[in-house]
């Protein structure tokens, strides 16, 4: 009996042996790899360079995470903000003179293939890819007018112009014209909604 006793206990720290010369043996590598799962046990196991290598990165990675995320939220805040400011409150007051026949609609799809497909697309997606700053043309036909949806919005960013891309009209069509041209963009997009 005290030999089996002597055996089992040896083969008790013969399993125990096993066990630690199979965990990873960090003496060679200072910091552990990427591809490691951590497991609470071997967690606290670490000591000294390891654990705060790890904490540290942790926590840089914490910041970095929550900075994107601020930042994300920021940038949608600051597009749903700038959506309401770029609102004409004395253009949507402009009502169009001009009738919405097919009169008109034809004369201002004339106009709009001159001087707007190449930059808006044939068909108003943002798809003519003739931008003058690089920039991406509007899709005249979704819901998103980001300088207003009114007929006098429009009216006046066709006028006016909005960016280096879009620049004005004022001096190449006359006030006629360009009502034509919103009563084109009117046949191929939303249509207008009342605003109160």
């Amino acid at each position: 009996m005290c030999l089996r006793n002597e055996q089992g206990s040896a083969e008790t720290m013969n399993a125990e042996r096993r066990n630690v010369n199979s965990e990873p043996d960090y003496s060679k590598n200072k910091f552990p790899s990427s591809s490691f799962i951590i497991h609470r046990s071997s967690f606290q196991k670490w000591s000294g360079p390891r654990k705060r290598f790890f904490l540290k990165h942790f926590i840089v990675m914490a910041f970095m995470v929550m900075a994107a995320g601020l930042w994300v939220s920021d940038v949608i805040g600051a597009r749903a903000h700038a959506q309401e400011a770029r609102r004409n409150p004395e253009a949507q007051k402009l009502k169009n003179p001009v009738p919405l026949d097919a009169e008109s609609i034809e004369a201002g799809r004339m106009l709009y293939r001159r001087f707007c497909a190449a930059c808006h697309g044939p068909n108003g997606k943002g798809d003519g890819g003739l931008a003058l700053s690089g920039g991406t043309p509007s899709d005249l036909t979704d819901e998103t007018w980001d300088y207003g949806s009114t007929d006098g919005e429009i009216f006046v960013a066709i006028r006016d112009g909005v960016s280096a891309d879009m620049l004005p009209y004022k001096d190449r069509l006359d006030e006629k014209q360009m009502w034509q041209v919103v009563n084109y963009l009117r046949s191929i997009g939303p249509k207008p909604k009342e605003d109160k």
